[in-house]
C-alpha cells in the first residue's frame, strides 16, 4: 500500500529537469478527477481524502440532479468529458434552416465516483519518482522532485492528486520561509517559486490534469483557478 506520509520531497535540479526533457515517454494520460480538492487540503489519509472527496461530489450530483441551481458554476463541477459530464449543444432552429439560439445542456454521470484503487500507475514496473510541474500564477516554472518510499508499490491517479497537493504545500512553505527571512514581501522574482497574486487557500483544482509516463518516473500537473 502506497504511505503518503513517508514520500521525500525536493526542487529537481537542472540535471533532473533535462532528463525528463530527453525522456522517452511510454503514455499520455488526460486524467479525470472531480473538481472538489484544494492545494490546501489534507492529504495525510488517502482513505479520508477519498471519502471527503466523494462525499462533496455527491453533493454537487444532488445539486444539478435537482436543478437547485440551473446557473451553477462549471468550477463546481468535474472536468467536461464523457465519463463525468455528458455534454451537448442544444441547437433550436428556425422554420428556414437558420441557426436562432444555440444552448448547452450538462449532466452528471451518477456512477462517478473517486477511487483510489483504480488508475493506477507503475504497474508491474521499478517508478521511484513522481515530478509535480507548477507554473501557473508563478513568475517561474517549478519542479518538485517526490521520492516514493517504495518504488515497487504502483500508484493512482488520487494518489497522484494528493502526493502534487503535498508538493503544493511544500512549495508555498518554501516561499513563505524565503519570504521571512528577507523579512519583506516584495522582490516575488528572486524568491524561489515566484508566486504571486493568490495564496494557498484561494485556489482550488479545476479538474483538468496531464500525467506523463515514463520508463522509471512519471510527470504530472493538476490545473488550478481562483476560488470564486
Amino acid at each position: 500500500m502506497f504511505e503518503i506520509n513517508k514520500i521525500y520531497m525536493d526542487n529537481a535540479s537542472e540535471e533532473e529537469r533535462k532528463i525528463i526533457s530527453k525522456s522517452k515517454i511510454k503514455k499520455i494520460d488526460k486524467e479525470i478527477l472531480p473538481v472538489c480538492a484544494s492545494p490546501a487540503s489534507n492529504v495525510s489519509n488517502i482513505d479520508n481524502f477519498q471519502n471527503k472527496l466523494n462525499k462533496q461530489l455527491n453533493e454537487k450530483k444532488k445539486i444539478i440532479k435537482n436543478g437547485i441551481n440551473n446557473s451553477i458554476d462549471s468550477n463546481l463541477l468535474p472536468i467536461k468529458n464523457k465519463k463525468e459530464i455528458i455534454q451537448f449543444n442544444e441547437i433550436l432552429s428556425e422554420s428556414n434552416g437558420n441557426l436562432k439560439t444555440e444552448k448547452t445542456q450538462s449532466f452528471i454521470n451518477d456512477k462517478l465516483t473517486v477511487n483510489k484503487d483504480k488508475n493506477l500507475y507503475g504497474v508491474g514496473r521499478y517508478v521511484d519518482h513522481i515530478y509535480c510541474i507548477f507554473g501557473k500564477y508563478q513568475l517561474k516554472r517549478s519542479v518538485i522532485k517526490v521520492t516514493k518510499p517504495d518504488p515497487n508499490i504502483p500508484i493512482s491517479s488520487l494518489d497522484l492528486l494528493a502526493i502534487y497537493t503535498k508538493a503544493y504545500q511544500y512549495m508555498y512553505k518554501q516561499q513563505e520561509q524565503w519570504f521571512d527571512f528577507k523579512k519583506t514581501r516584495i522582490d516575488i522574482s528572486n524568491s524561489p517559486h515566484g508566486i504571486y497574486r493568490y495564496g494557498i487557500n484561494d485556489i482550488h483544482y479545476n479538474g483538468i490534469s496531464t500525467i506523463i509516463e515514463f520508463e522509471t518516473f512519471l510527470v504530472c500537473s493538476f490545473d488550478v483557478d481562483p476560488i470564486k
